[in-house]
């Protein structure tokens, strides 16, 4: 999955509220989306990720795709701070 960052912001809790395009690189195709990415710590090592977003186009067998993604998970992060998420998505097309 990529992610590219348009805008975001953070709250006094340290919430991360982010604007982003997404690319799904999956079996025959990629499906990009446009969503909401919101982080909200729940350790100093480890924060909790949720994304909800609307399919905007697709390449290869997902070609004129149209739907939603929705899911995220938690993500930890070892003493050196390399992430290990444990993230899961579904893509509903229409």
């Amino acid at each position: 999955m990529y992610v590219d960052v348009d805008r975001g912001y953070v709250i006094g809790d340290g919430t991360e509220t982010l604007t982003v395009d997404t690319t799904f690189h999956v079996p025959a195709g990629t499906i990009d989306a446009d969503g909401t990415l919101v982080t909200v710590p729940t350790s100093p090592s480890s924060e909790l990720n949720t994304f909800t977003g609307t399919v905007t186009r697709g390449t290869g067998h997902y070609l004129g795709a149209a739907g939603t993604v929705t899911g995220g998970g938690p993500i930890t992060f070892d003493p050196d701070g390399v992430p290990h998420p444990d993230l899961t998505f579904t893509i509903t097309l229409s």
